[in-house]
């Protein structure tokens, strides 16, 4: 049986996740980061649990992912 808490908090970090790509295409750094604001700092996203949701969000096909290379810097993925 799967843990409740567990079913949770990835639910959570889903949900969270949609809401913030609603507004605006977004990379993952800035994700995490608007999440943060937006919650006053209630939930502070990290590396392992933003990404895999990503993945998650769209192998399930609710988000689509691009590649960018903006003018200065390395490639950065952007969500939609």
């Amino acid at each position: 049986m799967a843990d409740p808490v567990a079913s949770l908090v990835k639910g959570t970090v889903d949900l969270l996740v949609l809401r913030t790509l609603e507004l605006q295409p977004l990379h993952g750094a800035a994700i995490a980061e608007r999440i943060f604001q937006t919650t006053r700092g209630t939930f502070q996203i990290k590396a392992g649990s933003l990404f895999p949701a990503l993945h998650r969000l769209e192998q399930d096909g609710w988000i689509e992912g691009e590649w960018e290379t903006p003018p200065k810097g390395r490639r950065i993925r952007s969500t939609v």
